[in-house]
């Protein structure tokens, strides 16, 4: 499926529905740096939108069609402590920054991840996983810089099977509510849980969500 695309993500459950395709998991791993500002068709920033929207989509979608206890994983990042503020929906082309935004939209993950444990309570079985810094093209920026840094910095990050280790985990996990990170798991960040803007997040959130879905329902 393709996460900019609310049509896409529609499609790709009614084909689970269709083919009845058994459902035991979710794991939220997509994710996006984009160098440049752009929209899809409903006027969401698209990193917002793969990083946050649409796997909140996913989750909302897919639940319905997942059994009691079932696993859920957002995978979150090391920048998901970047504060949000209400403007996180309003970004423009001049405010854009492409470090800035997949770190608002990662937070922004965090901190729903919090208000979605409070709403499913003992339903299914929900972690976070921070997977580090890791050896993947997501972290190509397309900058003059790019080839220096690689140089010095990559040898030093996390290869993709390090960085699978805390998702794995935290989706084997038979108790919820935990931030996996390496090979450790640890309670949610009371920062996170006490953000004074997750119920705000959440509402406005899911007034997007219940637009997008006029279209499709």
């Amino acid at each position: 499926l393709e996460m900019t695309s609310a049509k896409s993500i529609f499609q790709f459950v009614d084909n689970i529905k269709k083919y009845n395709i058994k459902v035991i998991g979710l794991i939220n791993n997509a994710g996006v740096i984009n160098r440049y500002f752009k929209q899809n068709e409903y006027g969401i920033e698209s990193t917002l939108m793969v990083n946050y929207i649409a796997v909140v989509m996913l989750i909302k979608l897919l639940m319905p069609l997942m059994e009691l206890n079932s696993k859920i994983v957002n995978v979150i990042s090391v920048t998901s402590n970047k504060k949000i503020d209400k403007s996180l929906f309003n970004s423009t082309k001049e405010s854009y920054s492409q470090l800035g935004d997949y770190s608002k939209s990662k937070a922004a993950l965090a901190i729903y991840t919090s208000k979605l444990a409070e709403s499913i309570g003992d339903n299914f079985i929900l972690n976070a996983a921070d997977p580090g810094v890791i050896h993947t093209n997501i972290l190509i920026r397309h900058r003059w810089y790019d080839r220096l840094a690689d140089f010095l910095f990559r040898p030093f990050i996390k290869s993709p099977k390090q960085g699978a280790k805390p998702i794995i985990n935290a989706f084997l996990s038979n108790v919820g509510f935990y931030l996996f990170k390496n090979n450790s798991k640890k309670e949610y960040p009371k920062k996170i849980t006490n953000n004074y803007l997750k119920d705000w997040l959440w509402d406005q959130t899911n007034i997007i969500i219940d637009k997008i879905e006029q279209d499709f329902i």
